[in-house]
């Protein structure tokens, strides 16, 4: 809970974000949204995780079968999940965990916000 509970919410996002086929446009938003403040804290992510269900309760799917991301999404980051976990200098420790995946969350950001024409 130490390691994982804290930034669950970025993991998530940060692993969507990079396998977005078979989601909504409106889900990879929300998942962008989430990673926007890697460092928020516990009070950012339970209101946005809120928001979210609230959002894709019910009828509202984040899942759509064929659903591929935009043209210019990336296909490569420079940071992955591996790198997290296993990677060099990934001691498994809840501290280090915790600021490899914030440093995750940076780094899709930018690396979106870099390709994407809307951020230009």
């Amino acid at each position: 809970p130490a390691a994982f509970g804290p930034v669950h919410h970025l993991t998530v996002a940060c692993f969507f974000l990079q396998h977005p086929e078979g989601h909504t446009a409106e889900v990879l938003a929300m998942w962008r949204h989430m990673i926007s403040e890697p460092e928020a804290g516990a009070s950012f992510a339970t209101r946005e995780l809120a928001a979210a269900r609230r959002a894709f309760d019910g009828p509202t799917r984040v899942r759509e079968a064929g659903a591929r991301p935009p043209a210019w999404w990336p296909t490569t980051f420079p940071v992955t999940v591996w790198d997290v976990l296993r990677g060099p200098g990934a001691p498994l420790e809840a501290a280090g965990h915790v600021q490899r995946v914030r440093q995750w969350a940076y780094e899709i950001g930018a690396v979106l916000d870099r390709a994407d024409p809307a951020s230009a």
